[in-house]
Formats: structure tokens, sequence, C-alpha cells
């Protein structure tokens, strides 16, 4: 995983985060979890759901403005993260 290096100018990205989770045995540890653990081909109920990525400018705040008197705006959370934070995420996911 990289960061943006040029984040588009609308800020509309289509990336996407798969996140799984599965069943271990009680007592696993966190290196005794392989892949193979995730693979689509054994009989262990995987569970799947994807994260789009949003990008969100800290220079000036989105404000959406309602369609036909309703509002369409989702909550997001803009949270600084650093290099190091996403390399102990990528490393815990491709455990």
């Amino acid at each position: 995983m990289q960061a943006v290096k040029n984040a588009p100018p609308d800020l509309q990205i289509k990336d996407k985060f798969l996140v799984q989770t599965t069943v271990v045995p009680f007592g696993t540890a966190d290196e005794d979890i392989v892949p193979a653990f995730f693979s689509k081909e054994t009989d262990r109920y995987i569970e799947e759901k994807k994260l789009k990525v949003v990008l969100v400018s800290m220079a000036q705040p989105q404000v959406e403005q309602p369609t036909n008197g309703l509002s369409h705006a989702k909550e997001t959370v803009g949270i600084p993260v650093t290099e190091e934070i996403l390399d102990n995420v990528m490393k815990r996911l491709l455990l």
C-alpha cells in the first residue's frame, strides 16, 4: 500500500480495502494465522467487508447540499495517518 502522492482535484477515488474475518481455534497465536485461513477453497466461514477510501480535504470542510430537501451526507471521520501506522496495519492484514 502506498500513500496517494497527488490527490485528484475532486478528491474522488475508487480505492477500497477488503477486510476479511474468520474463526480460528482458541489460543491461536498471531504468527500462526496464515493466508490459507482466508482461502475460499476451504470450508471455513469467511466474512468480507469492503471499505471505501474517502479523501478528506483538511483545508476546507466539505458541505453537502441537500437534494429535494433530503440530505445524502454520510458520516466521515478525518484521521491523520502516518506511514508507520499504515505499515503496521498492512503487516497485520497480510499475516
